[in-house]
């Protein structure tokens, strides 16, 4: 009985779609987060004008909770009124977040990946 639900599962589209979904986030999130905490270290751990302060603001999404930070990017990618949203339609060929490739999904990864490192 037990091996008919696995090859139920196996044959179910929802289920590769999901397989599928699940895999690019993982992987997409992990370079992601593992790319920009290099960056910020290797940025950080010079010796220059202001780094302490620019330490603090770079690591502040880290020490907030995972809900502040998510309403905090959900703000700044927000079409009205955010920040990011703002600076990407400013650009010579405009582009609200919410048309970046990939769509929501894009700003989830950007959300997500500003909030986790260091």
């Amino acid at each position: 009985m037990g091996a008919k639900h696995y090859l139920r599962l196996l044959s179910d589209p929802v289920f590769w779609l999901s397989l599928r979904n699940t895999v690019v986030w993982v992987v997409g999130n992990t370079i992601g987060e593992v790319i920009l905490g290099l960056a910020t270290a290797l940025l950080l751990d010079r010796n220059l004008p202001g780094s302490r302060l620019a330490s603090v603001l770079i690591l502040l999404p880290w020490f907030l909770p995972n809900v502040v930070a998510g309403n905090m990017w959900a703000l700044m990618l927000d079409p009205r009124l955010g920040v990011i949203n703002d600076m990407l339609v400013r650009l010579p060929t405009p582009l609200p977040a919410r048309a970046l490739p990939g769509g929501k999904r894009s700003c989830c990864f950007i959300s997500r990946c500003g909030c986790s490192p260091p």
